[in-house]
């Protein structure tokens, strides 16, 4: 009992509900003395549970990312407190390895860290992982509503061979469509690769997550170019962190300054977004190999370089696109108006003799 009770303590937390909650709970069951726990309205909600109209909307509907984590916990909130209407101030969330998560009181899902090697025990032993979740209120009449939900696995088997090692989770997406889903949100909003680089572009979908977790969503930037001889020169390597805020932000945006190669003419310049879940002190740790990441969603650009004309060689002999019109010399602002052409004069017709022009009639010559 007292090791339930140490280690309930010594998890990181989000506040004391959720420990206290499990810790007078284990306390009355092995009906050891409890009276220094300090019983409030609010504990007394999260022990015994609220089953009325105002907390019966609160359930878990799913949980995804398991067993790596983070565990994706998506659920049906209750109205948002304000200050004329009752409702959620905070939830709060723990998983029965002790690991824990908290939201805002208009959020609908989080994601959070958990223990993966404990989750692995769990489905290698045909156990389900069981998760608990708190939503604190402004309600004196309704001060917490509680819900739970425990996810199972099942492992596939073939015939004349062992259970496969990876368990498939039942009624519930493959990650890969899980992955299809949240990257769709990834997008690039405007790109300039340089003179500086500047980067915007719309995060990948996930829960809320604080700035004070232990594990953030990191974003690695990579900016190269490409010369006109095929080289790829690279320009960029940096990651960004998304702010923890919900709603989630609406655009991450970077900004970097480097200096191109001398005497080497760009072709195109590509840029490329890694997404990930990440310890948060990743980049301090890229190169010991002691950081964690799992990367989420990738999409990449590249941009041509539009090449100025090339000089034609002074020994070329330049092809006319329409004949050339000769040029008159002189002025042309007088232009003196041409004698008219004398009228040709009549003759006779085939088998006469005569001369008009002379006043000579034509007549008809005998054969």
């Amino acid at each position: 009992m007292r090791k339930i009770i140490k280690r309930l303590i010594g998890q990181r937390s989000f506040g004391l509900i959720l420990p206290l909650a499990f810790m007078a709970a284990a306390a009355l069951a092995c009906s050891v003395d409890n009276g220094w726990i300090p019983v409030s309205p609010v504990l007394q909600a999260v022990i015994s549970g609220d089953n009325s109209p105002f907390c019966a909307p609160f359930k878990i509907t799913s949980i995804s990312g398991l067993p790596l984590g983070p565990a994706h916990i998506d659920w049906t909130p209750i109205p948002q407190a304000t200050q004329d209407i009752e409702g959620a101030t905070e939830y709060t969330f723990m998983d029965e390895f002790g690991d824990t998560a908290a939201a805002p009181g208009n959020a609908s899902s989080v994601d959070m860290p958990i223990d993966s090697k404990m989750a692995q025990y769990n489905i290698d032993h045909g156990k389900p992982i069981s998760f608990f979740a708190v939503a604190l209120t402004n309600s004196n009449t309704h001060p917490a509503c509680s819900t739970g939900k425990s996810v199972s696995f099942t492992k596939s088997e073939k015939k004349a061979k062992p259970p496969q090692s990876t368990p498939q989770p039942t009624a519930q997406p493959t990650s890969a469509g899980i992955a299809d889903q949240r990257c769709k949100s990834l997008k690039f909003i405007s790109v300039t690769p340089y003179g500086p680089a500047k980067i915007s572009w719309s995060p990948y979908q996930h829960g809320f997550m604080r700035d004070d977790e232990p594990y953030q969503y990191w974003y690695n930037v990579i900016i190269e170019a490409t010369t006109t001889d095929k080289a790829t020169i690279p320009l960029v390597n940096e990651w960004v962190k998304e702010p923890g805020a919900w709603p989630q932000v609406q655009a991450v945006n970077a900004t970097y300054s480097y200096q191109l190669p001398p005497a080497k003419r760009i072709y195109s310049y590509t840029v490329r977004i890694v997404g990930g879940y990440a310890s948060a002190d990743y980049p301090d740790h890229i190169a010991d190999g002691k950081g964690y990441i799992e990367p989420a969603c990738t999409i990449s650009r590249t941009m041509l370089v539009t090449l100025p004309p090339t000089p034609m060689p002074p020994t070329s002999t330049p092809v006319p696109t329409q004949a050339q019109q000769p040029q008159p010399q002189g002025q042309q602002s007088n232009p003196q108006p041409q004698a008219p052409k004398p009228p040709k004069a009549p003759s006779c017709p085939p088998g006469t003799s005569g001369d008009p022009s002379k006043g000579i009639p034509c007549i008809a010559v005998p054969k």
